[in-house]
């Protein structure tokens, strides 16, 4: 009752969701033996069933889990647990989506259950399984935040965005609100650290969580996320963060093209409100589904923002002069920063900052608003790491230095690749323009996107009201645009 939500979520995310599965799921097929009139399986709507999908939705093109919270990299549904329990699930009902599954994990259990998938999968005639959009609530009634998985395909690849406006996670959680991670197939594009845990491994602590789990994996400068005034969340401290939970605002997932998650965070902060929208669409002027981010910030104070985007690999350019420090220094004392290197600041000197990187032989780049006083700073980590337990991944961090209220408005495109064998880069530059504010107040925020061809959008989203039955009217560049719901995106 307590262990899953109604969607089937676990509250620690899929890496320990798979260690709950196996007795989960064992127990229960022990009861249907024995007990067939309690229908266990059929308990809350097929919980347990629903378990099953809710870890497989959780990975990426690979069957890698994502490695929200304490988690190790390379966690996948081929873990013994996640076999057990897919194969108990197809013995329950067949479902023909499993067999999928099965074919990328690779083995069956020698037991019925396992023949019965063997059978199925005989003649290789079988669908795939439907990697979706999907929402899926947190909390034992579905009332703590939620975890959005937005996804897209074209030209045979896929991205996903990984949208986390959940509750704390208990022991294991993080302190990320509204944090996100994309991926490119199977490769990150804006990492999220996981644990700093080398699990198993003698030489690193006997294989148990590092001191640097605390002091920088759980940190939210860690995380792809806002943090104000150089503290994490709640402080980062557990005992304010157990019982709290970001609010869902509104999602739609009805358009395999467009797909679209909002969420606030008004807790995290004392006198900050935090509203997050992200979008993943696709257009056949990219490559690739495109991923927009908006970031709206409310205080009755001036603060410091920083959002920090984890690139983790090689920057390849950027749009400013770059001044890099003769000695790197330490960013800070605690709640992560003390972890983190300042290696140099790129000039803000335009009304966009374009920032290309390098990663899995893969060409990225992130084009965000930049504002007079902006501040965009290259770090890394690793400092403060005297056993060299942390990876020195970079890290770009997108500075407000003094503001109440704030917005922050990012395209992030995956648009290039790059053979070391014939040695020759395709479309390693990015089709994004510009990215341009039309509109910003309490109720609404209205931005338009630029191709390098010419070609525009603008998106319109209602920040206060997200009845998608309310009709809306917003004037923008001396033109009343209507439209019913909580957002609009307009191609012209």
């Amino acid at each position: 009752d307590n262990a899953f939500s109604p969607d089937g979520y676990y509250t620690e995310g899929p890496y320990y969701q798979r260690y709950a599965m196996t007795p989960f799921m064992m127990f229960g097929q022990a009861i249907e033996n024995n007990l067939p009139d309690l229908k266990i399986f059929e308990y809350r709507e097929g919980l347990l069933r629903k378990a099953i999908y809710a870890l497989v939705h959780q990975s990426n093109t690979e069957g890698e889990f994502f490695p929200i919270n304490d988690a190790q990299k390379g966690m996948s549904i081929k873990s013994p647990s996640v076999i057990t329990a897919v194969n108990i699930g197809y013995g329950l009902n067949a479902d023909s989506q499993l067999l999928d599954i099965a074919a990328l994990q690779g083995t069956v259990l020698l037991d019925q259950n396992g023949f019965a998938l063997s059978q199925g999968m005989a003649d290789g005639d079988y669908p795939r399984f439907d990697k979706k959009s999907i929402q899926l609530r947190d909390g034992a009634q579905g009332d703590q935040g939620a975890l959005s998985i937005l996804r897209a395909q074209k030209n045979g690849y896929e991205v996903s965005l990984i949208f986390k406006a959940t509750a704390q996670g208990l022991g294991h959680g993080h302190y990320d609100k509204l944090s996100y991670l994309i991926y490119d197939d199977s490769d990150e594009v804006l990492q999220d650290y996981g644990a700093a845990r080398w699990v198993n491994i003698d030489q690193k602590a006997g294989g148990r969580y590092l001191p640097e789990n605390t002091s920088w994996a759980k940190q939210t400068i860690a995380h792809n996320a806002l943090v104000v005034d150089q503290q994490s969340h709640f402080g980062g401290k557990y005992e304010i963060a157990v019982d709290k939970h970001s609010e869902p605002f509104f999602y739609d997932f009805s358009n395999p093209d467009f797909s679209i998650s909002s969420a606030k965070e008004l807790q995290a902060y004392p006198d900050v409100k935090m509203h997050r929208t992200v979008v993943l669409f696709n257009d056949d002027e990219f490559v690739k589904p495109v991923a927009i981010d908006i970031m709206s910030v409310h205080s009755n104070a001036n603060h410091q923002y920083d959002l920090a985007f984890q690139y983790a690999e090689q920057l390849m350019q950027v749009n400013g002069a770059i001044n890099t420090l003769p000695v790197p220094g330490v960013m800070g004392n605690d709640h992560g920063y003390q972890h983190v290197y300042k290696e140099g600041t790129v000039a803000n000197d335009s009304d966009n900052f374009t920032f290309t990187w390098f990663k899995d032989l893969k060409f990225y780049t992130l084009t965000t608003l930049a504002e007079n006083r902006d501040e965009f700073i290259l770090a890394r980590i690793g400092a403060n790491d005297p056993n060299f337990n942390l990876r020195k991944d970079g890290i770009l961090i997108h500075r407000k230095p003094q503001a109440s209220d704030a917005l922050f408005i990012s395209v992030i495109e995956s648009h290039g690749v790059y053979s070391p064998v014939s040695e020759i880069p395709i479309q390693p530059y990015s089709q994004v323009k510009a990215i341009r504010k039309l509109f910003h107040s309490y109720a609404y925020t209205a931005l338009e996107l630029e191709s390098n061809s010419g070609k525009k959008w603008q998106l319109i989203v209602a920040n206060e009201n997200n009845d998608k039955a309310f009709d809306h009217s917003l004037e923008i560049n001396d033109e009343l645009v209507k439209w019913q719901g909580p957002y609009k995106m307009i191609k012209e």
